[in-house]
């Protein structure tokens, strides 16, 4: 991996941690954003969004509030959302083995047990095993 392609993707991981705790986004569950709503995924495709790589599809269904979905898909992250990031797949699994925490994926701890934006940034920010792949926050502080 290039040095600027592992500074992007270190600048996003940032973007995305400040993003969700910034208050500036309501939390929802089971798609990545309803109305204007978001889950934490939600939160990273609508940046890719502000930074101009992708758009958002809105559609509704009968039984449900407007829905949205990047790249036809509207519960997790496309592969391409995913690479940008450097998360390892689409659901942000993480190597629960080595994580103290019932949950294997950001989508379940957003969606299955409730966590708030604050402590699924928090997740992300500590890097557990198997969420991304290089390059790591810690790494660049120990070149720094």
């Amino acid at each position: 991996m290039s040095d600027l392609k592992a500074k992007q993707q270190l600048r996003i991981r940032k973007m995305w941690v400040d993003a969700l705790r910034s208050g500036e986004y309501t939390q929802c569950t089971g798609r990545l954003r309803r109305n204007e709503r978001f889950c934490c995924l939600g939160v990273l495709a609508d940046l890719f969004v502000k930074e101009g790589q992708g758009k958002w599809e809105s559609w509704s269904d009968p039984y449900e509030d407007r829905r949205y979905r990047m790249d036809g898909l509207d519960g997790t992250l496309s592969p391409k959302i995913a690479g940008w990031v450097g998360l390892k797949s689409s659901g942000g699994y993480i190597d629960k083995a080595r994580y103290d925490n019932e949950s294997e994926s950001l989508f379940a701890m957003n969606d299955v047990d409730g966590m708030n934006f604050d402590e699924i940034a928090d997740v992300i920010e500590s890097e557990p095993d198997g969420l991304f792949g290089r390059p790591s926050i810690s790494d660049e502080i120990l070149k720094g």
